[in-house]
């Protein structure tokens, strides 16, 4: 046998494998098996190859497009790029408001559990009896219940969690004390990624509860958020008073962006890779700080809540 025989015999890698499996599944389906029970993919830095994956599977109107967006934006494959691949999915017109609103939703939740199909767990089951009874009976009872349908956690990271409070606030701003509520019962980490969004879309609140929003990020324990609501501020407000705040802040990164001698306008990352968002320690502002923490448990008798009608 020559080597290009040789060659002709040896197994695809597996990265390519699981790639495959996922482009030339043949309905959703199957892409879900896929990308469940699958794998192969390291953790890919490029979101295009799942926003391209997406649109294959669904850029026509194919049914399951909101169950496939929800897997492919936490599935491991593509954990250090889900900033870049929720916008790509929000953005491909594939899915509407109402569906993009229920992703939302899903993704302020503490965990995602996904319920696969009821085929999953259909058919012959293989039991093992680990010891009988003397009786020749083997434990087994006639009406036992059917295998419960299959369910999956899938994690859910800190840019899904800021694309979250975005997208459900500016859908419907009156919602804002929901989404701050359901933002704090998180972990720091993604409670800070949640307030980073609600932040991004106060430019769909009215002019007081923008403010409100803003005061809040500027008190925010971790350093990036109090960022984000500088840089807003900045816009809103002027440089100089965004400045003049930063030159206070604990945060050394933070007094070095006032400092800067040419400020341009971006989008604040979380520390980490891709925005991971890794919780920074709880350090305290100045005045800031109490009144952020006071937003958490006001005394509704004493102290009006930031959330206020």
């Amino acid at each position: 046998m020559d080597d290009s025989d040789s060659d002709m015999d040896m197994e695809w890698p597996s990265a390519l494998q699981d790639l495959g499996a996922l482009w030339l599944a043949e309905s959703p389906e199957e892409l879900w098996r896929a990308l469940v029970l699958g794998g192969g993919l390291g953790a890919s830095s490029n979101h295009w190859d799942a926003g391209l994956l997406f649109r294959h599977h669904h850029g026509d109107g194919q049914p399951g497009a909101l169950e496939t967006a929800l897997l492919l934006c936490t599935d491991l494959r593509w954990r250090r790029a889900t900033a870049g691949l929720i916008a790509e999915i929000a953005g491909s017109g594939v899915l509407d408001g109402s569906e993009l609103a229920v992703l939302a939703e899903s993704f302020l939740n503490e965990a995602v559990i996904w319920e696969a199909p009821a085929s999953w767990t259909e058919g012959p089951w293989i039991e093992i009896v680990l010891s009988e009874s003397g009786d020749g009976d083997d434990g087994r009872a006639e009406d036992d219940p059917p295998p419960a349908p299959l369910q999956v956690r899938r994690e859910v990271r800190p840019p899904l969690r800021r694309w979250a409070a975005a997208e459900l606030l500016r859908q419907r701003p009156e919602r804002l004390d929901a989404v701050f509520a359901r933002a704090q019962a998180l972990s720091a980490r993604d409670a800070a990624a949640a307030v980073a969004g609600i932040i991004d879309a106060s430019d769909a609140l009215d002019h007081q509860r923008a403010q409100r929003v803003l005061e809040i990020g500027l008190g925010w324990p971790a350093g990036w958020v109090r960022l984000v609501a500088l840089e807003r501020l900045a816009g809103g407000h002027g440089l100089d008073a965004a400045r003049r705040l930063a030159a206070d802040d604990p945060d050394a990164r933070i007094r070095r962006w006032a400092h800067k001698p040419d400020q341009s306008p971006q989008r604040a990352k979380a520390p980490g890779r891709s925005g991971s968002a890794q919780s920074e320690p709880r350090r305290s502002a100045p005045d800031r700080q109490r009144r952020a923490s006071a937003s958490k448990g006001p005394d509704s008798g004493t102290q009006p809540s930031l959330f206020d009608q």
